[in-house]
C-alpha cells in the first residue's frame, strides 16, 4: 500500500488520477460498456456448443429458439466505490479474479428478494480471498471493490447454460 503521509494535495490529486488513467485505459481496451447492474463488461466467449431446448432445467425460456448456447464468458470491470444492484441469473457463474483489489461478493440464497442475511464470498488475490467464486443458479448476488492499492478489480465470468439476459433480473432500487 503506498504512503501517502506528507503528500500535497496535488500529488494525491496525481495518485487519484493513475487510477482513473488505468481503469479508462481498461475500459477502451478491453472495449468494455456499461453494465445495467453497475460496472463495465464485454462478452468474450459465446460457445459453438449448442444445448437443445429440451436438456434445459425447468425455468428457462422455451421460446426463443431451437437451441441455447452452452456457456458464455465476461470480462467485468468494478471500479471502488460502485456496488453492484442486487439481481440474480437463472444460470451458474463462475467468478474469477484476474488483477486489481480484492471484491466483497455478497451472495443471498434464492428469495423473493434479497434481505440482511447474505452471505460474503472473498474473491481476489489476497491470503483471505479465493481465486475463483460459484455463485449458484437464482442466487442474489451484489458486488463491491475493496479498500486496496488499485482502485478497481478485474474479473472473468463464466455462466452456463450461455447468458441471456432474458434470464437476468435486477432487484427494484
Amino acid at each position: 500500500m503506498p504512503d501517502f503521509a506528507g503528500m500535497t494535495n496535488g500529488s494525491l490529486y496525481d495518485v487519484r488520477m493513475s487510477v482513473h488513467d488505468t481503469i479508462e485505459s481498461l475500459i477502451t481496451r478491453l472495449q468494455l460498456q456499461q453494465h445495467p447492474e453497475g460496472g463495465w463488461y464485454r462478452e468474450t466467449f459465446r460457445s459453438s456448443v449448442q444445448m437443445s431446448i429440451d436438456a434445459l432445467p425447468k425455468g428457462y425460456d422455451r421460446s426463443a429458439a431451437d437451441s441455447r448456447c452452452a456457456m458464455t464468458s465476461i470480462m467485468f470491470l468494478l471500479p471502488k466505490g460502485i456496488r453492484t444492484r442486487w439481481h440474480r441469473v437463472r444460470s451458474e457463474e463462475l467468478f474469477v479474479h484476474h488483477s486489481g483489489d480484492d471484491v466483497q461478493l455478497l451472495v443471498h440464497e434464492p428469495a423473493e428478494r434479497p434481505d440482511g442475511d447474505a452471505a460474503i464470498e472473498m474473491l481476489g488475490q489476497s491470503a483471505e480471498a479465493q481465486f475463483q467464486v460459484v455463485v449458484p443458479s437464482m442466487w442474489w448476488q451484489a458486488a463491491e471493490t475493496v479498500q486496496g492499492p488499485h482502485g478497481f478489480a478485474l474479473l472473468g465470468c463464466v455462466v452456463s447454460p450461455g447468458f441471456e439476459f432474458a434470464d437476468f433480473q435486477l432487484t427494484k432500487d
